[in-house]
């Protein structure tokens, strides 16, 4: 009964946490069941006195697969349950209790408790890592089939016939201040002009880092010489 009402109050815990970070209504249970259960496995790993942070490695390995698991079943991005399901594995009461035995002049409590948050936090980041080191591979079979919808085929061979049309005129007219020339650029030039100054940026910003890479490796070579 106990660890029943453990998961529960974790549940309404994390669900809340996930409201305030703004996640999506759809979404909420999951991200509460996220943090229950990585509570919960901790909880248990407690109770048989395993110390707090190899729970709080396992706990977090759990739920960073479940995590991992809800985003690939519903289309989702991972952070939305995992930065709420993390919530109740933070060492929020070793921060406290470490800054209260400094302030009340017990060194020796201070940096026991110091220690001990130290290590908690690093379980918890390595639990993530450990979780985020299962191939995407293997998530990815959870995904939902998505149904073909000849509707979009149909849209796009449009788009394609206007594209061809409008190929032969000249790219300036957007100079133009005619009705027509306006839907034009605002159906086709405009996006396309985007993009490829999108691009042609990031080509030329490419290629400037790893000119000046190079640089600085011909002028250190030199200097050493």
């Amino acid at each position: 009964m106990e660890f029943i009402i453990q998961f529960i109050v974790a549940l309404f815990a994390t669900l809340s946490f996930a409201v305030i970070f703004s996640a999506p209504k759809k979404e909420l249970f999951y991200c509460g069941f996220t943090g229950a259960l990585g509570w919960i496995i901790y909880y248990i790993m407690v109770q048989f006195d395993m110390g707090v942070v190899f729970p709080s490695l396992i706990a977090t390995l759990c739920l960073t697969i479940m995590a991992r698991i809800f985003a690939a079943a519903r289309s989702m991005p991972v952070t939305v349950y995992l930065l709420s399901g993390i919530f109740p594995l933070v060492p929020g009461a070793g921060i406290f209790y470490t800054a209260y035995y400094l302030f009340t002049n017990d060194r020796a409590l201070s940096s026991s408790k110091g220690i001990e948050t130290f290590e908690v936090a690093g379980a918890i980041v390595l639990g993530i890592i450990f979780g985020f080191g299962i191939p995407q591979s293997l998530f990815n079979l959870l995904k939902p089939k998505k149904k073909m919808n000849y509707l979009n085929y149909v849209k796009f061979a449009i788009f394609c016939a206007r594209s061809s049309r409008y190929s032969q005129r000249s790219i300036f007219s957007i100079s133009c201040p005619s009705r027509s020339s306006f839907s034009f650029v605002s159906s086709f030039n405009l996006p396309k002009l985007v993009a490829f100054f999108t691009i042609s940026s990031s080509i030329s910003e490419s290629l400037f880092s790893s000119f000046s890479m190079s640089a600085s490796i011909v002028s250190y070579s030199f200097c050493s010489l």
